[in-house]
């Protein structure tokens, strides 16, 4: 199980060095830099959840424990926003970024 799960994610530092000797050696530009990585956000990224999710049991999968803690991200994020737009006085665009960003980061 756990060689799965890190060779599942062992492209990405390789890639992340790949992108690194590229950018010493000039041969990556701003520009192929940015590229390089909406190819790893929109490409590589959901190749791998997709196989993890395909590959993984499904009926191992608590769905209580699970829409419990969906519940629980979603109140918090909604909290989040709540706070930062109408206490700190910031915009509904840097308000749902910090919702999401409290929400999401109750993941780990």
């Amino acid at each position: 199980m756990m060689i799965s799960s890190l060779s599942g994610l062992a492209p990405f530092p390789l890639l992340i060095l790949l992108g690194i000797f590229f950018g010493a050696f000039k041969i990556f530009d701003l520009q192929n830099a940015r590229t390089f990585n909406l190819f790893i956000f929109y490409v590589a990224i959901p190749c791998v959840i997709f196989e993890a999710v395909t590959k993984s049991n499904l009926e191992s999968i608590k769905i209580g424990l699970l829409a419990s803690y969906f519940v629980m991200q979603t109140i918090t994020g909604l909290l989040a926003f709540y706070i930062t737009h109408k206490f700190f006085l910031r915009t509904k665009a840097e308000a749902i970024i910090w919702g999401l960003s409290v929400g999401l980061s109750t993941m780990c």
